[in-house]
């Protein structure tokens, strides 16, 4: 099957994150025997300070990148919020430009996937102009909020309701895209990238120093100021450790606030990491912690599980479907008692978890092999139903 993946970026050295699930599935569709070409649409800030990165990314790149053809081109965004649908049409401009320089050199595609609302938007024109059959899964944490900015809304409106199938990455955010848009939803999850399972390399608990670690953006909605306050609450001494992966607007106040509490020599805020370096890094450590207010699904929380670690997750939308009593504990969100009640437990409880089975129920729920499954029986359904 020939599949256009639609996507906003793929990752770089820079910005590893960026694109990151759409380009792990499209590897994973590829490794099972499928030709897929991959289209990177996206916004650039107008900033003088990075003019020539800026004109350079607004060109058309068309180059290869693990097997796969990716076209890539951005577009300037418009600076309002209030203008989101008409961001969405230069988008959708773009879009076809990509389409038509896809189809002189590799021929028309079987089906189009697109990833989030913004992409999915511009995809539908796609849709409608050329015929092309459109799958969309929906990531975006914003739609599963309780109440809907107007904007949004009518941008769901125009996107959901058009394509041939939506798929949600929860159970909640299906639900709350069919109370909102009355689109019935397929739920598949995300998946674990293959290289995260090696039972080899699952970590021996160590008989003093204890490590928790946490990845996530450095922003308000990922809770990391609930975490620090919880750790240095649970007070579990001096060999116990949190180390807390990821960049972001917030880190100035976390690193201000680890020292407010005295823990600069138990809390570290290591930056950035790449896939390999964050796989490595929860291999060198024995539980995972991350108190979001609000997650669509939260495939760190499974990557950490594919290691075979056990997990303290709040149910905040997403980790409520995968975490149970043999992989972990759940908490309330922005409870700092609450948290530091399960950093103890975790601490003091964690030789209790089997991470061989932790690992196995991650295996055989969230593997490449499993998503790629279904995504593929998606695709056929909704190809049949074209006929």
């Amino acid at each position: 099957m020939k599949i256009l993946i639609i996507t906003r970026g793929v990752p770089t050295e820079n910005n590893p994150l960026n694109g990151n699930f759409e380009m792990t599935q499209a590897l994973a569709l590829k490794k099972m025997g499928h030709e897929v070409i991959v289209a990177a649409i996206g916004y650039r800030a107008p900033n003088p300070k990075y003019l020539l990165r800026i004109m350079d990314d607004i060109r058309m790149k068309h180059y290869i990148q693990s097997g796969i053809h990716i076209y890539k081109k951005y577009c300037l965004s418009l600076p309002s919020r209030f203008i989101r649908v008409l961001n969405s049409n230069i988008m959708a401009k773009i879009l076809i430009d990509l389409y038509e320089e896809i189809v002189k050199t590799h021929g028309k595609p079987d089906i189009a996937h697109a990833h989030y609302l913004s992409i999915s938007s511009a995809a539908v024109v796609l849709k409608k102009k050329y015929a092309l059959p459109l799958v969309c899964t929906e990531h975006w944490s914003r739609m599963n909020m309780e109440n809907l900015p107007n904007g949004l809304y009518r941008l769901g409106k125009g996107t959901y309701p058009f394509v041939d199938r939506v798929i949600a990455v929860s159970q909640s955010l299906a639900h709350k895209i069919h109370t909102n848009f009355h689109v019935e939803c397929t739920v598949i999850y995300n998946m674990v990238d293959s290289s995260f399972f090696d039972k080899s390399c699952l970590r021996i608990m160590q008989c003093e120093h204890f490590k928790f670690i946490s990845v996530g953006h450095l922003i308000y909605p990922k809770g990391h100021d609930i975490l620090i306050k919880a750790f240095s609450k649970a007070n579990l001494g001096e060999y116990v450790t949190l180390s807390i992966v990821g960049a972001g607007i917030e880190e100035k106040n976390l690193r201000k606030l680890i020292r407010q509490l005295g823990l600069t020599e138990r809390v570290f805020l290591l930056g950035l990491k790449n896939k390999e370096e964050v796989r490595d890094l929860l291999l060198q450590s024995d539980a995972f912690v991350l108190t979001s207010r609000k997650e669509t699904f939260g495939v760190v929380y499974i990557e950490a599980m594919a290691k075979g670690l056990p997990v303290i997750a709040t149910a905040c939308g997403g980790p409520e479907e995968f975490v149970n009593e043999n992989n972990g504990l759940l908490v309330p969100v922005n409870d700092v008692e609450s948290t530091a009640e399960a950093l103890v437990e975790m601490y003091s409880g964690s030789d209790m978890y089997d991470k061989s089975a932790i690992s196995e129920y991650c295996m055989a729920n969230f593997s490449e092999k499993e998503i790629v499954r279904k995504i593929v029986e998606v695709y056929n359904d909704v190809l049949i139903r074209e006929q």
